[in-house]
């Protein structure tokens, strides 16, 4: 593979610990993803996404729960951790060990000295996803919601990089906002289900 011309606005089909070896260091603009909620995610694919971002420069993340000491830290090696954002589902939810969990939380850290686009608050409050979209994928995010999260950590134009792209929420909101993406999904149903969304324009 060649960058730029096979990596951007591109879903990649394979396994992104492979892919992004191929790209080269500081090449995206911003980290925005959705970690697999089954098992915990190895040190050498955070050393490989912090490798790609450029300086001063967004990682935002999703993560479940029950991983996160594992994930700060390794984070912590590579990356300065700054805050947590927390997504409040009024209509639905989950079981957890403690019993019944109704949010959701990103991880935000950052390389050097990036810069808000906009301010916001750090509970976010949206509707349960089945409710809007028909995708069938597990953990399908909004794509209003993703659109306003990149809106607000990076300016037009940027590259967005998903490494865990599932069914192509991330690259649908880059397209409706002008920006630019690479996706990388390792199943080749969801990148099926990614490029259709992105042809058709589905929600």
């Amino acid at each position: 593979m060649i960058y730029p011309e096979d990596f951007i606005n591109k879903i990649i089909c394979g396994d992104c610990l492979e892919v992004m070896k191929e790209m080269p260091s500081e090449c995206v603009d911003m980290v925005f993803t959705d970690i697999p909620f089954d098992e915990p995610i190895e040190k050498g694919v955070f050393y490989e996404m912090a490798r790609v971002l450029k300086d001063n420069s967004w990682f935002v993340f999703w993560f479940p729960e029950k991983y996160l000491p594992h994930y700060v830290s390794i984070c912590g090696d590579y990356l300065t951790y700054v805050w947590t954002l927390t997504h409040h589902r009024y209509n639905s939810g989950r079981f957890c060990p403690i019993g019944f969990s109704k949010k959701e939380q990103l991880l935000i850290y950052k390389k050097g000295k990036p810069k808000m686009q906009k301010r916001i608050e750090d509970i976010f409050v949206y509707p349960n996803m089945k409710l809007k979209n028909d995708i069938d994928h597990p953990y399908c995010k909004h794509r209003e919601m993703v659109r306003f999260w990149i809106d607000r950590f990076t300016p037009e134009n940027t590259i967005i990089f998903d490494p865990f792209i599932g069914s192509g929420t991330t690259a649908v909101a880059c397209q409706d906002l002008g920006y630019n993406f690479i996706g990388i999904e390792i199943s080749p149903d969801y990148c099926k289900i990614a490029e259709g969304r992105l042809v058709h324009g589905v929600l």
